[in-house]
């Protein structure tokens, strides 16, 4: 696949089938993946990845994922520090005001970015 598209992408949130060998923490198909990825001058998307563990192993050209929207679908409280991204426990009444964590975690998830940027 790398060898005949620019772009690809890659499946790295470890819930549908095709990404079952994560589970395993067998990092050799990934690397081959990439490596025959940069010998065709072919660019990796990781799909659904905030692992930073992975983002941090593996260069991947870019990365998405929807972990950044579960303030507003669940009350889920993000604060990106020291390059690690915490979740923080809320009482109920801050869980109310989804926008408001919503837009919260919106800003922390851009400190992520930047800081990967600059650092990864």
């Amino acid at each position: 696949m790398v060898k005949n598209y620019p772009y690809v992408a890659l499946s790295l949130s470890g819930f549908t089938a095709s990404s079952k060998w994560l589970k395993a923490n067998d990092w050799k198909p990934l690397h081959f993946f990439l490596d025959t990825a940069a010998e065709n001058g072919s660019k990796v998307h990781a799909l659904g990845c905030t692992n930073w563990g992975l983002l941090r192993k593996f260069h991947f050209y870019s990365s998405d994922s929807s972990t950044w929207s579960l303030g507003e679908r669940y009350g889920t409280c993000f604060v990106f520090q020291d390059g690690v991204m915490k979740v923080v426990s809320l009482p109920k009444k801050f869980k109310k005001n989804k926008k408001t964590l919503g837009f919260h975690n919106k800003q922390q998830w851009f400190k992520a970015m930047q800081y990967a940027k600059i650092k990864m």
